[in-house]
């Protein structure tokens, strides 16, 4: 186990996952608000101000974001890509919204942005297939990418944490939605 001061023991494999503060939408009240979520743990990596401070608690960065840039989908089934762009853009932040196409012919191109951020340690949305990852059946969800590395993904507010590249492309296409969805990700350059 790594020192939290002087770092790994010798010989042993230094964690490459980045310290990503992912805000979850744990509280009953949260239900669909997982693109706020997303959206405030990207608003903290960047640094902007309060998402930034280590004492603001999960729901009040969900309820901060929620004041102007609330779900937007009808029914309050969650949150659109247009929308956490939105509000992403508002605070500043230069922004992507990155899609495989209508039939899935910009997946590769979806795939190089996610890890080309991710490998610039930054924290990005990623609409998934919960349903796919053991959550609800046919339920779209807003985790946070926050490393890939070994063929291999991390997932923060997510029910599966760390999964294999492979399942995180298939649940990541979420083929009960619009294609806009469909293998859609948030990425922002600052």
């Amino acid at each position: 186990m790594p020192d939290p001061i002087f770092g790994p023991t010798p010989g042993s494999r230094p964690d490459l996952t980045p310290a990503v503060r992912v805000f979850r939408n744990a509280r009953p009240c949260d239900a669909n608000t997982c693109g706020q979520a997303a959206v405030a743990t990207v608003l903290a990596h960047f640094g902007v101000e309060p998402w930034s401070r280590a004492e603001l608690s999960d729901g009040a960065a969900i309820d901060l974001v929620s004041e102007r840039f609330a779900p937007d989908v009808p029914f309050g089934l969650g949150t659109s890509g247009p929308r956490v762009v939105a509000a992403l853009r508002h605070f500043g932040l230069d922004v992507e919204l990155v899609h495989s196409g209508v039939v899935g012919h910009r997946t590769r191109r979806a795939l190089r942005a996610l890890e080309d951020a991710l490998g610039r340690g930054v924290p990005v949305p990623v609409c998934v297939d919960d349903g796919l990852l053991g959550g609800q059946p046919w339920a779209a969800h807003w985790a946070v990418a926050t490393a890939i590395e070994d063929g291999r993904i991390t997932l923060g507010n997510a029910g599966t944490r760390t999964l294999s590249l492979e399942r995180f492309v298939e649940s990541w296409r979420c083929r009960h939605l619009p294609w806009p969805h469909h293998h859609c990700a948030v990425v922002a350059a600052g």
